[in-house]
């Protein structure tokens, strides 16, 4: 080959580089430079502290916040056959061809929950970006700090998408790890640092929505505690109430004082059954109403219409 012809083709080849690695980086630009985030938007990138390239990928996903009620269409349609797609979470999800879609929530009580969505969502658009020898490296390390976790529910969820679809666990767990997990080791820490300013705020984000739950839970176990406990009692009280009435019926009522102080020792009975009933019934009360508030929580995070 001529050196004319060789440098011909190097040109070509150089060219043909130069193209493939900066044009989609022109074309990002210019979407950007066309881009203006809504103001939740903007919020949720904000409150998250995302970084200048972690506000980028978010919104070249053109980020969409879909009220109560829509049910997610735009996630339920999304092919569980899609590469790097998350079609599983209630809360939002990422679709490389359409974008991320983000479950409006407006409970008070589950401050954070949207501003976790938003931020584990881009985490997923984060992790498509990359080359499988990237991925592959980062698998690695993801897997080896899932490993060293305690966390019983974080460990509970990985499983449910073990068992579903092994092949998004790396991508589920760069999203989770880098939304729930405080500490994490050094090379996970400077990764995350691409993404986000100060990781440990949305930490606390997501701690503070499931905090909300786990206060319920906590609540929720410490009553059935005391309903048992009080069930108990009442089935004892009752019990030697129903032995001191049948040795009542067999006395002589014409032996006054050992007949009344039977009578005395059964109205005792008598009226701690109906104190205990009372407490056993206000504590009833307490707990299906916090059942119903927690129902209202649970609700607050569905997609489909209250």
């Amino acid at each position: 080959m001529s050196n004319v012809k060789r440098f011909f083709w190097l040109t070509v080849g150089l060219g043909l580089y130069v193209w493939h690695t900066q044009g989609k980086t022109i074309s990002e630009n210019i979407k950007l430079s066309k881009y203006q985030p809504p103001p939740r938007i903007a919020q949720l990138a904000k409150s998250t502290r995302m970084t200048e390239k972690g506000q980028r990928l978010f919104y070249l996903t053109n980020p969409q916040i879909e009220p109560k009620g829509s049910g997610l269409i735009s996630c339920k349609k999304s092919s569980a056959q899609d590469k790097g797609s998350d079609n599983t979470n209630t809360l939002g999800c990422y679709i490389p061809a359409k974008g991320i879609f983000i479950l409006e929530v407006n409970d008070q009580r589950l401050h954070g929950v949207m501003e976790t969505t938003a931020a584990h969502e881009m985490l997923h658009a984060a992790y498509h970006e990359l080359s499988d020898a990237e991925q592959d490296a980062l698998d690695i390390q993801l897997l080896a700090d899932f490993d060293q976790l305690q966390d019983a529910g974080l460990r509970k969820l990985v499983g449910i998408y073990r068992q579903r679809d092994p092949g998004v666990v790396s991508n589920e767990l760069h999203s989770l790890l880098g939304t729930k997990v405080a500490n994490l080791s050094p090379a996970l820490e400077k990764h995350y640092q691409k993404y986000f300013q100060d990781r440990s705020a949305i930490v606390a984000l997501s701690k503070n929505y499931e905090q909300a739950f786990a206060q319920f839970e906590t609540k929720a176990q410490q009553l059935e505690r005391q309903l048992l406990s009080l069930k108990a009692s009442l089935e004892g009280l009752e019990s030697r109430a129903k032995e001191h009435r049948a040795t009542l019926d067999r006395l002589d009522p014409n032996r006054r004082d050992e007949y009344n102080q039977q009578v005395n020792t059964y109205n005792q009975f008598v009226r701690e059954i109906n104190q205990q009933s009372q407490a056993y019934n206000q504590l009833l009360r307490s707990y299906k109403s916090l059942s119903a508030e927690e129902k209202s929580l649970n609700n607050a995070l569905t997609s489909g219409t209250p």
